[in-house]
């Protein structure tokens, strides 16, 4: 049996449900709670498709990337290499669709220099939605952004769209299993070359935006926090300090990054990092932060 490794990226603003669209799929589990994403979580599953007259086995590395509007030097450097681009939407708030138009299409674009993966388009909250339903046509007319050329719209296979809930289950195991077979289907192989392109565009995004607010210091503390422990302890050492410090990621304070900052340097050092190496790493954040200030 042929196997593939595929990376695939969900985008969209924070609460459309990007989380548990994934933790349905994955562990087959919903939770009412709300947590915003901070950083980004990699899940992993593996799924068998029929293709072309034989059984394919596909490990996808799922990316849920923070959805919060601004971050966009932490977003390009995961959303940098992937195979398909799952974007997803909220029914009950039509301004998130316009999000996908305005902020995250742009931003795939540019750190794939034009040349896009798969596209997905999820409207998700089926369950809570009682208006009627969009259609494919009007959702791709909506993102005007996606597809300026018309490239987009000649070949179908490059595009789909699905309502779900994750809370019931609809479409959420279909919408993986057709990107899977998308990514086959288009042939979605990328050369080392074409990944370390979109490594260098989302460097250039990484240099390019000034720490000039306090939204871009977080963005960039959790670039270097990644570097600094490694991108899976990152994302959970992340959450738990949001968490216990009560900071939100979406409306950082400076007072609350003092907080984070001591709390993520604490936390390195906590878990096997050089507590000189951690210092260092909190200096320079706090000398970011009174310059913002």
């Amino acid at each position: 049996m042929k196997s593939y490794v595929k990376k695939v990226v969900l985008l969209g603003d924070s609460a459309v449900g990007k989380t548990s669209l994934i933790r349905k799929f994955v562990e087959d589990q919903f939770d009412d709670s709300y947590i915003s994403t901070v950083g980004t979580k990699t899940s992993k599953k593996t799924v068998k498709i029929d293709f072309r007259k034989e059984s394919v086995e596909i490990v996808l590395m799922i990316w849920d990337v923070i959805g919060a509007q601004g971050y966009s030097s932490t977003q390009a450097k995961h959303i940098a290499g992937a195979d398909c681009a799952i974007l997803v939407s909220d029914l009950t708030r039509p301004e998130t669709l316009k999000g996908l138009a305005d902020y995250w299409i742009p931003l795939l674009r540019r750190i794939s220099s034009g040349v896009l993966p798969p596209i997905i388009f999820l409207s998700n909250k089926l369950d809570i939605y009682s208006g009627a339903l969009p259609k494919k046509e009007g959702i791709a007319s909506a993102l005007l952004s996606l597809d300026p050329d018309g490239a987009v719209a000649k070949n179908p296979m490059a595009i789909s769209w699905y309502p779900t809930s994750a809370k019931i289950g609809d479409n959420v195991e279909k919408a993986f299993e057709i990107a899977s077979w998308m990514m086959l289907a288009n042939n979605w192989e990328k050369d080392d070359l074409m990944d370390d392109m979109d490594g260098l565009v989302a460097d250039e995004i990484f240099w390019a935006d000034e720490i000039d607010t306090i939204v871009a210091l977080v963005d960039r503390l959790f670039i270097d926090f990644e570097a600094l422990v490694g991108q899976e302890l990152s994302n959970s050492l992340l959450q738990k300090a949001f968490k216990d410090e009560n900071v939100s990621n979406q409306k950082p304070t400076y007072d609350g990054m003092v907080k984070i900052i001591k709390s993520t340097a604490r936390m390195a050092a906590e878990h096997g990092i050089d507590e000189e190496k951690a210092k260092a790493y909190q200096r320079k954040w706090l000398a970011w932060l009174e310059t913002i200030m």
